[in-house]
């Protein structure tokens, strides 16, 4: 009887397990789910939308002088302490407006209205006067632009959901665009352009689709201070030609921040003081020089003008560039991991000499994995490069090192280089990507023992302009299986052996041939083809992408806790009951 129990006990206890484990996977997935839903809906309580009770239909608002005010009735006599007040209506419509005003010289404030529209829920004109508008607590839903002003005006504590884009500022200096809430809009939630010493502060932009929370444009000494962006499409906050601005006190998550300027001047400009990404330090150095950052407490990291300066151990997710450096040297970037960032790379390097990227893993990046550009002499060695639109992307970049690289699974090009004269591309790993490597308008380099192995189209390509590079000793497999060659060729007097020792290149398909023909316009071939690779040519292993621990995950694993503690508890109380069997 005992050893029955016992039996019947260990197979109920086997069911329970498989129960159990499909009970945690379940838990794990809906906690995620359920914890980021709470955590958009505590954002989004934070703005409260228009009382529909007190809302008049109401048709469309066209004022186009100042004696359309008087003739529409409007509550104010249109001064400062007395504005005209259009306030509690409701005006959806098929025409392009629901609220239009150009060309007057009074003080007006448009509150608690409800719109919808074709173009814009409420436009404002570059003919009305500056700073006489104020626009706050309405709903603009549905249109084009929710928002769109194009004079100095106030918008304040409004939401704008649902629309292309959220607030539009344009030519709108000394504006002032707060406490406001933009989400769900199909391209950005607010937008100002050429509107220079303007504040954008406390506004929450989450869930703008296709590209930035807030996105600034030629808009000198701007201020962005106490905004969260979360889920945007690319950005949560874009900014560019805004030199002398005050970036502060931001909480990016899911999202990072882009910066363009044309010098390193006007990138010294910028303040930057507490903003986070994902709940860490968005880390922007300046002038820095002879230190070492290996603490994993940034979720984005920018380097201007820094000297000898070492970047390690980060773990960099969802952020629009995870590392970017500036007008540097002597930077080196170690042993991190950047995934999923939405804007160009995941380790971007600009107009910086002598840096070296290695050791580092770059997964999942929306554009490419590693980014370098008008940059001597940088070393990129032994980095994973995985699943990225391009692998590793290099322009205008001589004297470079490319070694011992994982190119995998990425959907454009593993390595794609531009314009990077007297190169070595030696030892690198090109597997599953649409071309292996693509060079273009570059000259003298070397490319050999590297391994292009099941790349869709051509494992190597060499493209315009391309002239006096050396291809040997490289092993070619299974590439552009639909084709004859697995390389392609429309440059000038490139050579596909090496000249001392008389030897190519490994090609699987050469067949019976005692060369190989070159696919492309320059007519090249192999004449020295190996009947053995010099290198291993076993097919690669796709690496399990790495698991970035955060907060959230912490929120996922809490159910997991509590069934388990219940079945441990279940255990006890099964093995108690069994001492009293005979």
């Amino acid at each position: 009887m005992y050893f029955s129990s016992k039996k019947k006990f260990v197979s109920e206890s086997l069911i329970l397990i498989i129960i159990i484990i499909s009970i945690l996977f379940s838990f794990r997935i809906s906690s995620q789910f359920y914890f980021e839903e709470q955590k958009g809906d505590s954002v989004q309580a934070q703005m409260s939308l228009v009382d529909s009770s007190i809302l008049v239909d109401h048709n469309p608002i066209i004022i186009d002088s100042d004696s359309d005010l008087d003739t529409l009735g409007f509550s104010g006599d249109g001064n400062i302490d007395n504005p005209y007040i259009i306030e509690n209506l409701r005006i959806v419509t098929d025409d392009y407006y629901s609220i239009s005003i150009s060309s007057t010289t009074k003080y007006i404030t448009i509150r608690s209205c409800y719109t919808e529209s074709i173009n814009a829920g409420i436009m404002i004109y570059d003919t009305v006067s500056s700073n006489t508008i104020l626009i706050e607590d309405n709903e603009c839903r549905n249109s084009a632009y929710g928002i769109k002003i194009r004079i100095s005006s106030t918008i304040i504590q409004n939401t704008c959901i649902n629309n292309v884009y959220g607030i539009s500022a344009k030519n709108s200096p000394t504006s002032k665009i707060q406490s406001n809430e933009c989400r769900d809009n199909e391209v950005m939630g607010i937008t100002i352009s050429d509107s220079a010493d303007s504040e954008v502060t406390d506004n929450i932009c989450s869930n703008n689709q296709r590209e930035d929370g807030i996105h600034i444009d030629d808009s000198p000494n701007t201020r962005v201070e106490n905004n969260i962006c979360i889920d945007n499409g690319y950005n949560g906050i874009w900014i560019r030609f805004s030199n002398s601005s005050t970036i502060s006190h931001n909480e990016l998550t899911n999202n990072g921040l882009t910066i363009y300027e044309n010098s390193k001047v006007d990138y010294l400009s910028y303040t930057f003081e507490n903003n986070r990404v994902n709940d860490k330090i968005l880390g922007y150095l300046e002038s820095q020089k002879d230190i070492v950052l290996e603490e994993p407490i940034y979720g984005q990291i920018f380097l201007v003008d820094c000297e000898n300066i070492i970047v390690k151990n980060q773990e960099i997710y969802d952020a629009s560039i995870g590392i970017k450096v500036l007008y540097s040297k002597l930077i080196t970037i170690q042993e991190n991991i950047c995934m999923e960032n939405s804007w160009y790379a995941g380790i971007m390097i600009e107009h910086s000499n002598d840096c070296r990227v290695i050791d580092n893993e770059c997964w999942y990046n929306e554009m490419a994995g590693i980014r370098i550009t008008s940059s001597l002499n940088t070393t990129l060695e032994n980095n994973l490069v995985v699943y990225n639109n391009i692998g590793i992307s290099i322009s205008y970049s001589p004297f470079s090192s490319i070694t011992d690289n994982q190119l995998l699974n990425n959907s454009l090009t593993g390595l794609s280089a531009y314009e990077i004269d007297s190169s070595s591309f030696w030892n690198n790993t090109c597997f599953r990507n649409n071309y292996g490597i693509a060079v273009a308008a570059t000259t003298e380099c070397e490319i050999k023992l590297n391994f292009f192995v099941s790349n869709s189209l051509f494992g190597l390509f060499l493209r315009y302009e391309t002239y006096n590079n050396t291809v040997h000793h490289n092993a070619f497999v299974d590439n552009n299986i639909n084709e004859y060659s697995q390389a392609k060729d429309d440059g000038e007097a490139n050579l596909w052996y090496d000249v001392l020792s008389e030897e190519g290149n490994y090609w699987s398909n050469i067949g019976q041939n005692y060369t190989y023909m070159i696919d492309g316009s320059a007519n090249s071939m192999d004449p020295y083809p190996l009947s053995v690779s010099p290198i291993s040519v076993e097919l690669p292993t796709l690496p399990i992408p790495p698991v970035i621990y955060t907060d959230k995950t912490s929120f996922q694993f809490y159910p997991i806790y509590v069934v388990s503690i219940l079945f441990v508890i279940y255990i006890c109380m099964r093995r108690k009951r069994f001492q009293y069997v005979d």
